[in-house]
């Protein structure tokens, strides 16, 4: 072995690759959501984690900022912390995918594909046909091993096997992860991405909301500077957000809440500052899209 590798060789490997790798959180699963359970899906939001997103079945675009994504069996849609997106339902069909989420601090420049773009931008991953049931194939055994994982450090005591059983479990977690990542980043450079068209009017008016934010956003006057009557206004949000123009503004207004919240601010800062007039209605609305109160969250993730 020391006859190919010479120490300075050893020391290369160590500090070049293994060593800028940081501990990172990582949890996935397979959900299968049925027709009627659609619309309980349909949550935009963010966090602090980056996500993916691979489908398996179902007729579904996906929203990342504002631009929309259609998507086929094997596309992957991937989000970086805060980036905020959600799953458009366009018919009654059963949805199948995987879903995984990672933390990233201090590995940021291993994941070029997540940071080294703009928000909303170049969130498709398409693979090619073989890479395409590989990325599937990859994601099961991940999630088998995440299960697996989970499983063992759940148990009491862990003997000497269990120990070999748990450190062999975390290399093929590795393996699993970065051969996700690697189809991941072949898909985009490959590929490249392509949005879905959204009628002018509705982009108008996704543009004028960003713009506005955080300040007062009327709806009416919103539809007649897109040159399109309320009705209108409210049928093109259902149809390419699942939202319409009142909810859509609403979670914009909680997600950067929540930001604000983690960063430090206190609870009636962060409502002012996202445009609450009432501190009672943003800890309602709050509650009810996050299911627990801004002070907790902001306890929760403070502690961390």
């Amino acid at each position: 072995m020391d006859t190919c590798i010479n120490k300075n060789t050893k020391k290369y490997i160590n500090k070049k690759f293994f060593g800028e790798l940081k501990p990172f959180e990582l949890t996935g699963c397979y959900i299968e959501i049925e027709p009627e359970k659609h619309k309980f899906q349909i949550d935009e939001h963010s966090h602090d984690c980056c996500e993916v997103y691979v489908n398996v079945e179902g007729d579904v675009s996906f929203m990342v900022e504002d631009t929309l994504y259609p998507i086929s069996p094997g596309d992957a849609i991937i989000t970086r912390p805060w980036e905020h997106h959600h799953c458009v339902y366009n018919s009654n069909r059963f949805h199948k995918h995987y879903w995984f989420l990672f933390s990233c601090n201090g590995n940021e420049r291993l994941f070029p594909h997540f940071f080294e773009r703009g928000l909303g931008k170049f969130n498709l991953v398409t693979p090619g046909s073989e890479d395409k049931k590989r990325l599937t194939d990859i994601c099961g055994s991940l999630c088998d091993n995440i299960k697996n994982k989970e499983e063992t450090e759940s148990e009491k005591s862990i003997n000497g096997t269990d120990k070999t059983f748990k450190t062999l479990n975390d290399i093929e977690i590795y393996a699993d992860f970065f051969a996700l990542q690697n189809i991941l980043l072949k898909g985009i450079n490959r590929f490249g991405t392509a949005a879905a068209e959204i009628p002018l009017e509705l982009e108008f008016m996704l543009e004028k909301i960003n713009e506005l934010l955080p300040g007062l956003i009327n709806v009416k006057n919103l539809a007649n500077k897109a040159h399109i009557s309320v009705s209108t206004a409210e049928r093109l949000f259902l149809q390419y957000t699942g939202f319409t123009p009142s909810k859509y503004i609403l979670s914009k207004r909680l997600n950067m809440a929540q930001q604000m919240l983690k960063s430090g601010k206190n609870v009636t800062e962060t409502a002012i500052d996202c445009g609450f007039c009432d501190s009672s209605y943003f800890i309602l609305m709050f509650r009810k899209k996050f299911g627990i109160t801004p002070k907790d969250y902001k306890r929760k993730t403070n502690n961390k």
